[in-house]
C-alpha cells in the first residue's frame, strides 16, 4: 500500500541529513547510478521492487541521482525500514530542491502552466487528451497542496492546545508551591515559637514532630519546584515547534 505525497513525511532531520552526506561523500561520485547502490541494496533488507521502486521515485526518469536526491533516496528508505508506507509521488518544494542542486540535469519537471493558458503558451502544441492530462495534473497538484496545507493547520491547532494544557498544569504547579511555601513558612514559626517559649524542654518532642513535618515540607517545595521548571521549559520547547509549525 502506497502513501500519497502529502502525507508522507518528507522532513528530513538536520542529524540525518549531515549522515546522508557524509555516506555521499564517501562513495567519491557527483552522480550516482542505480548499480552504485548494490551495497545499500543488499544491506537494506527491503525487496528488490521496494528498493527499484524508491529509486524511480527519486531519480525523476533520470539515469543517475545526485547528492540531493541521494539523500531523500535515503530518508525514504530509512522511513519504510521502519514499516511506513512509500509514498506515491515526490511533493513539487522537493522536485525544486533536485532542480536547484543539479546542473544540466535531464530530470523531467511538469511546466507550471498558467491558468488562461492550460498548453503552456502554445494552445496549437498540445491535443485535447494531453490538455486534459494538464488538468488532471493540476488538480492533483492543487489537492496535494490543500491537503499540505490542512495538515499544517491541523498541526498547529494541536500544539496551541498542548501549550494552553501546559500552562494550566504550570499555573497548578505554582499555585501548590505557593500553598506549599506558606505551610513551611508557617511550621518554621511554630518551631521557633516552640524553641523560645518557657516550655521548651516540655515540649521537644512536639518540636521534634514540627522538625520532622519542616523537613518534610521543604522536601516537596523541592519537588514542586522541579515540577514547575520542567513543565516551563516544555512550554518553551512547545512554543518553539508551534511558531516553526506556523511559519
Amino acid at each position: 500500500m502506497a502513501a500519497s505525497a502529502a502525507a508522507f513525511d518528507w522532513h528530513v532531520t538536520p542529524s540525518d541529513r549531515f549522515t546522508f552526506e557524509s555516506q555521499f561523500a564517501r562513495l567519491g561520485k557527483d552522480d550516482l547510478a542505480l548499480a552504485d547502490l548494490e551495497p545499500l541494496y543488499q544491506q537494506s533488507r527491503l525487496s528488490q521492487e521496494e528498493f527499484v521502486q524508491i529509486w524511480a521515485l527519486v531519480s525523476l526518469s533520470a539515469p543517475t541521482i545526485n547528492e540531493e536526491q541521494y539523500i531523500y533516496f535515503r530518508h525514504v528508505l530509512e522511513s519504510r525500514r521502519r514499516g511506513r508506507t512509500l509514498p506515491v509521488g515526490v511533493p513539487l518544494d522537493v522536485k525544486e530542491r533536485f532542480l536547484k542542486s543539479k546542473t544540466g540535469s535531464t530530470i523531467f519537471v511538469r511546466t507550471t502552466v498558467n491558468h488562461r493558458d492550460p498548453a503552456g503558451g502554445n494552445l496549437q502544441a498540445k491535443d485535447l487528451p494531453a490538455l486534459r492530462a494538464d488538468f488532471q495534473a493540476l488538480d492533483l497538484e492543487y489537492a496535494n497542496r490543500a491537503a499540505d496545507r490542512q495538515a499544517a493547520d491541523d498541526q498547529v491547532a494541536e500544539k496551541s492546545l498542548e501549550r494552553e494544557e501546559l500552562a494550566g498544569l504550570e499555573a497548578h504547579a505554582k499555585r501548590r508551591l505557593d500553598a506549599v511555601r506558606d505551610d513551611v513558612a508557617a511550621l518554621r514559626r511554630g518551631v521557633a515559637a516552640a524553641g523560645d517559649g518557657p516550655g521548651a524542654s516540655a515540649g521537644a518532642g512536639e518540636d521534634a514532630e514540627a522538625k520532622k513535618a519542616l523537613g518534610e515540607a521543604e522536601t516537596a517545595v523541592g519537588g514542586l519546584r522541579a515540577e514547575r521548571d520542567a513543565l516551563v521549559r516544555l512550554l518553551g520547547t512547545l512554543k518553539a515547534e508551534l511558531d516553526a509549525a506556523a511559519a
